[in-house]
C-alpha cells in the first residue's frame, strides 16, 4: 500500500528526471558531421527524446508496482518444443559430430589440396600456352608460317612443362601427404575416389584458367580493342601483293591466315586434354579416368576465333582500298597490255608515233615507281606499309610492273630497230 501511494503521488507531481549527459554526449557523437550543424531540429529531438524518457520511467513505475515481486502468483508460460530439445541437447558433442564429418568430406581444405592451389599461385598463375610477350618485343616483322613455328613451339615448351614439371611437383605435394598420413586409404574405396575427385577438378580448373587466360592473351595479341589507344603488341605479319594469274593476290591468302591463326586456339585445348590425373602417377588404378578434364566451352572458342575473323575481314576490306589502286594497271597484271602492243605493232605507224608510244610506256615505269608518302589528298603506293596485323609489301608487285612496261618497251625499240634498218637498205 505505501509503494502504491507513492507511485500515485509520483504520477501526479512526477520528479524532474533528465537523460544523463553522458548518455547524451554518446548520442550526439552518433550523429553525422554534416548534420550536427542542424541546431534547431537536434534541439527538439532531444527533446522528445526527453518526453519519452520521462514517459518510459512513469511506465516502469507503475508496472514495478503492479507486478508480482516475489513471483508468488506469476504464471509460467508453456516451453516450446524445440526449446525442451536444446535443454537436452549437447552442443560439444554436436559440434565435434560435425568436425569429424568436414574432416572426411570437405577435401578442398585439408593441407595437400592447400599445398596444390600454394604451388599453382606461386609458379603457375602468370604460365602462358603461348609467349605472347616474345612475340610482341620482337623488332622485326615475322612470316605466317614462322609465326605458326613459334606459336606451336610455345604450346609444346608450355605442355612439356605442365607434364615434367608440374605434374611432378604435384605428385611430390601427395607422397608427402600420404607419408604424413593426410591422404585416404586406397582400401576406403568411396573416400579414396571422392578425394581425388577433388584433386581432379582443381587441377582442371587450373588448367581451365590457363587455357582461358592464354587464349585472351593471344587474342589481345592479334586484334586491338576498340575501346584501347594502344597500338598492336607485334611489328606485323609479312602480307605480300603479288600478280598471278591475271590478278593481283594476297600472298599468303587471307583464308589462309584465318586458318593458321585459329588452328592454334584448337591446340591450346588439345593440350591440355593429355594431362594425366595425379592419381594415376600415384597408384596403379586399371578403372577410372586417365587424363584431367578442362572443360573450355565451344561457344568461348568460337567467340575468339570470332573476334580474329572479324580483324580479318576489316583489313581484308582495307587492302583491297590498295589494290585499287593498281587498277589504272591492270593492263599489265591482265596481259591485255601485250596484246595492245602487237596489234600497234602490227599496224603502219610513223616515226613520231613509235617515240610517243615508247615515251608513254616511260612515264608508265615512272607512274609504278612512285613510292612517295601520301601528300595533298594524294593516293599514292608505298611499298612497305602497316595495316593492322599485317605488314603489307608491294615490291614484288612493282616489281613486276616495272619489269612488264620494260619489256614492253624494249620490243617496241627492237620493232623501232628492225623497221629502220628494212628502210636503210631499201
Amino acid at each position: 500500500m505505501i509503494s502504491y501511494q507513492g507511485a500515485a503521488r509520483d504520477l501526479q507531481e512526477p520528479p524532474e528526471i533528465d537523460l544523463m549527459d553522458v548518455w547524451v554526449i554518446h548520442i550526439l557523437e552518433l550523429v553525422p558531421q554534416h548534420l550536427q550543424k542542424q541546431a534547431g531540429m537536434i534541439k527538439e529531438l532531444l527533446e522528445e527524446m526527453q518526453d519519452n524518457y520521462l514517459l518510459s520511467m512513469k511506465k516502469a513505475t507503475v508496472d514495478f508496482v503492479l507486478s508480482d515481486p516475489d513471483g508468488t502468483y506469476r504464471k509460467k508460460g508453456a516451453v516450446s518444443p524445440h526449446k525442451e530439445e536444446l535443454k537436452t541437447m549437447s552442443c560439444k558433442e554436436s559440434f565435434q559430430t560435425a568436425r569429424n564429418t568436414l574432416s572426411k568430406k570437405l577435401h578442398t581444405y585439408k593441407p595437400s589440396m592447400i599445398a596444390l592451389v600454394h604451388l599453382w599461385d606461386i609458379s603457375y598463375r602468370h604460365l602462358r600456352l603461348v609467349d605472347v610477350q616474345k612475340i610482341g618485343q620482337r623488332n622485326e616483322p615475322i612470316d605466317l608460317l614462322k609465326f605458326q613455328q613459334i606459336a606451336m613451339k610455345d604450346v609444346a615448351i608450355a605442355k612439356d612443362k605442365l607434364l615434367t614439371v608440374w605434374l611432378p611437383e604435384v605428385q611430390n605435394i601427395f607422397c608427402q601427404g600420404g607419408e604424413l598420413k593426410l591422404l585416404p586409404s586406397i582400401t576406403h574405396k568411396a573416400q579414396f575416389e571422392e578425394f581425388f575427385s577433388c584433386t581432379g577438378i582443381l587441377m582442371s580448373t587450373q588448367l581451365q584458367q590457363l587455357v582461358l587466360a592464354s587464349m585472351q592473351d593471344y587474342t589481345n595479341l592479334l586484334c586491338k580493342s576498340p575501346t584501347s589507344i594502344r597500338a598492336y603488341e607485334h611489328a606485323g605479319i609479312f602480307l605480300r601483293l603479288k600478280a598471278k594469274n591475271g590478278s593481283i593476290v594476297f600472298e599468303p591468302a587471307i583464308d589462309d591466315f584465318e586458318a593458321i591463326l585459329t588452328n592454334v586456339y584448337d591446340t591450346m585445348v588439345r593440350t591440355v586434354e593429355a594431362v594425366p590425373r595425379v592419381e594415376t602417377k600415384l597408384y596403379s588404378l586399371k578403372e577410372g579416368k586417365k587424363n584431367l578434364n578442362a572443360v573450355i566451352l565451344d561457344e568461348v572458342i568460337e567467340r575468339e576465333k570470332q573476334r580474329v575473323r572479324a580483324e580479318l575481314a576489316q583489313h581484308s576490306l582495307a587492302l583491297l582500298e590498295q589494290v585499287r589502286l593498281f587498277d589504272r594497271h591492270s593492263a599489265l597484271v591482265t596481259q591485255q597490255a601485250e596484246a595492245e602492243l602487237e596489234e600497234f605493232l602490227s599496224q603502219e605507224h610513223s616515226f613520231e608515233e613509235f617515240v610517243y608510244e615508247v615515251s608513254r610506256q616511260k612515264s608508265c615505269i615512272k607512274d609504278v615507281e612512285l613510292t612517295s608518302q601520301k601528300d595533298g589528298g594524294k593516293q599514292d603506293k608505298k611499298k612497305v606499309f602497316r595495316l593492322g596485323m599485317f605488314e603489307v609489301h608491294c615490291e614484288d608487285l612493282i616489281s613486276f610492273l616495272v619489269k612488264q612496261v620494260q619489256a614492253l618497251v624494249n620490243k617496241t625499240l627492237s620493232h623501232m630497230t628492225n623497221a629502220l634498218n628494212e628502210d636503210n637498205k631499201r
